[in-house]
């Protein structure tokens, strides 16, 4: 986080982690939640795990859940009250119209649409009002992305847009100075964390069916 704050001249190389440039200019679902966004993020990671069996960790994040995977330490630090789930619950799994809780004193985005088995996006909307009025303002939207590559493998990806009003406190608090380099190293760690656990379920696999096989008669 420190180094991301002294290296603002590399911020469009973070936002693109994990994907080449092709990959982060696509289109995905929720997009149009923040059409021009001031400032965007599209990380990605490859998974040797299929798709199917990645979207259940995806699909129950949030800190009323699993968790984000991520330093769950130092988000305690931050009052998350969260902790890192290591086993599937289906129970948790999102729902559309239901709402992916970041912190306990946060208003919680809500989940405005799902590809069930591929992709839910949480948003934050906009205050038209607000906005009307010339009172602070901000429109956030957080995709949750899994792409098959083959049968056995996918390719997770996060893309983070946000636009607000340009007051002093909005721009502090969701402009890319402070929360870029902070979502960066979280949102890489999340990444990772669920491509271990993920993989780590995957390499088990055979070794379960062999071991079935040698009590089989």
């Amino acid at each position: 986080m420190l180094a991301g704050l002294l290296t603002p001249f590399l911020r469009n190389a973070r936002n693109r982690w994990g994907v080449d440039e092709a990959t982060a200019k696509r289109t995905y679902p929720g997009d149009d939640l923040v059409g021009v966004p001031q400032w965007s993020w599209t990380h990605g990671i490859e998974i040797d795990a299929p798709a199917e069996e990645v979207w259940p960790w995806v699909a129950q994040i949030g800190a009323d859940r699993a968790g984000f995977y991520s330093y769950q330490w130092l988000e305690n630090l931050a009052g998350c009250e969260l902790r890192n789930a290591e086993t599937i619950h289906p129970e948790w799994a999102i729902r559309e119209n239901g709402a992916l809780l970041l912190h306990p004193d946060m208003p919680a985005f809500r989940v405005a649409s799902i590809g069930p088995g591929k992709w839910f996006v949480a948003q934050a909307p906009l205050d038209e009002a607000a906005r009307a009025a010339g009172k602070a303002w901000a429109a956030v939207s957080w995709l949750f992305f899994v792409e098959p590559l083959d049968a056995k493998r996918c390719r997770v990806i996060s893309r983070y847009r946000c636009s607000c009003s340009e007051d002093l406190r909005t721009r502090l608090q969701l402009g890319p100075t402070l929360i870029e380099p902070i979502g960066f190293a979280m949102d890489r760690r999340m990444l990772k964390g669920i491509k271990e656990r993920a993989e780590k379920v995957a390499q088990q696999k055979p070794l379960r069916r062999v071991a079935v096989d040698e009590i089989s008669p």
